[in-house]
């Protein structure tokens, strides 16, 4: 695999991070990234059932993975990309859930005809998709939070296995509500940097190894969608197993 280069991306705290060029992993990276994937697929796989199904995303394969040239962290790699469950269409919950919207939302009678209208129907629109899908957000060595990752304080939400874990109220890139996401951080957060970036504040990860091990420090997992569905899997999941892919 040819390296290649990075777009702008936005990182968790939606500030930007510019371009990067990409390389082949070294053995011992390649044993890190493996050791990551391995520990964190199992447990997201829960969320595929008979009602829910796998559409979108997931673990590189190894023949696909990547690293950072000049990474500005341990090792940056991103081996997962975003899953998107959906609710299977004619599953029993969906009938129950989401056919009641879908046959307003397609209804001639429904259909908006001015501005009050439309965003009743955008609003509807979105109740269809956030209750259709849950998205998975994985990502390994993660530079920041947007919120002081202060274990048992009151922004924590206790997820057993987590270092840290909390419910955003808005998004910090674009300042909109956020009702239905979940973030929960793995690794040693104890020793974060509080940064600021044009008067807000940020909460930098500590790194113990310099930048360019073969190294995953911390783990950062975002769920979104189905505010029902990521509650149900919070309590049902192991989340302890997830820093089996830590290599510390």
């Amino acid at each position: 695999m040819k390296p290649f280069l990075f777009s702008l991306i936005l990182s968790l705290t939606g500030f930007p991070v510019f371009a990067q060029t990409l390389r082949d992993p070294t053995p011992a990276e390649k044993a890190a990234l493996n050791k990551v994937v391995n520990a964190v697929m199992p447990v997201l796989q829960p969320f595929a059932d008979e009602d829910w199904i796998l559409t979108d995303g997931g673990a590189d394969n190894p023949e696909d993975y990547s690293v950072q040239i000049k990474p500005d962290v341990v090792m940056g790699a991103a081996p997962f990309s975003d899953m998107t469950y959906t609710l299977r269409q004619e599953s029993p919950l969906w009938i129950k859930e989401v056919k009641p919207l879908m046959d307003r939302l397609t209804d001639p009678a429904n259909a908006p005809h001015n501005e009050t209208e439309g965003a009743a129907y955008d609003k509807l629109s979105n109740e269809v998709e956030a209750k259709s899908e849950v998205i998975i957000k994985v990502h390994v060595n993660e530079k920041n939070l947007d919120v002081k990752p202060i274990k048992g304080s009151k922004e924590d939400l206790k997820i057993p296995g987590c270092y840290f874990s909390f419910k955003p109220t808005k998004d910090p890139g674009t300042n909109q509500d956020l009702t239905n996401e979940y973030v929960l951080a793995f690794g040693n957060w104890k020793t974060f940097k509080e940064r600021d970036y044009s008067g807000t504040p940020y909460y930098e990860f500590s790194f113990t190894n310099p930048n360019g091990s073969p190294y995953i420090e911390n783990i950062v997992i975002i769920l979104k969608g189905n505010i029902e569905r990521i509650k149900e899997m919070i309590k049902k999941i192991d989340w302890n197993k997830i820093n089996q892919g830590l290599t510390l």
